[in-house]
């Protein structure tokens, strides 16, 4: 059971601006960043390869107003392409349904979730781009919530497993009064 703590003595840090963690700082990770086209920072995430096909998606920061909507992104040129820009935003997705299905699946359309173009980046610039649907394995964890419904139903190849997690956020000071009494019952 992941466990949120929140102190009311302090205010919880913004991100990604001061993470207590900062995704750049993981060994063997690569990080990438999507900023919209007044320059501020839309998404950052990470992925850390901890074998030479296997790796770990770890998404730090995501605008929730773009969330949602398709993106075209691009790199500025002679610079780093895990540093992006949007170029345009769409309403809607681009419907692949009557498509052949080679395309369906196989196919990355420019229009995509910013969250995609993060995740697509990162693997090819960590795992390669060759056989990573057959020989390399990435863990995205995603919500079961209608937040994260579009990344799950069009993400391609998904393997679930039965673990479910929940998140919770508690009060840090009656926490304490809890275990304390508990203590004092011993």
């Amino acid at each position: 059971m992941a466990v949120t703590i929140i102190s009311k003595n302090v205010l919880p840090m913004p991100i990604p601006a001061q993470s207590p963690y900062p995704v750049q700082s993981i060994p063997r990770s690569t990080s990438a960043k999507i900023q919209d086209q007044q320059g501020k920072l839309v998404a950052v995430a990470a992925l850390v390869r901890y074998t030479n096909n296997q790796a770990y998606f770890i998404l730090q920061h995501l605008d929730t107003s773009l969330a949602e909507k398709a993106v075209t992104v691009s790199a500025p040129d002679n610079e780093n392409p895990l540093d992006m820009r949007i170029d345009a935003i769409f309403d809607q997705h681009p419907d692949r349904t009557f498509m052949p299905m080679f395309i369906q699946v196989h196919y990355n359309p420019e229009e995509r979730l910013v969250l995609e173009h993060l995740v697509d980046q990162l693997a090819e610039r960590t795992l390669g781009r060759y056989n990573l649907e057959l020989r390399k394995n990435m863990t995205i964890d995603v919500f079961d919530s209608d937040r994260d419904n579009f990344l799950r139903d069009n993400a391609g190849f998904i393997i679930a497993d039965k673990l479910r997690l929940q998140q919770i956020t508690i009060n840090t000071a009656e926490a304490l009064n809890k275990l304390n009494l508990l203590k004092g019952e011993d």
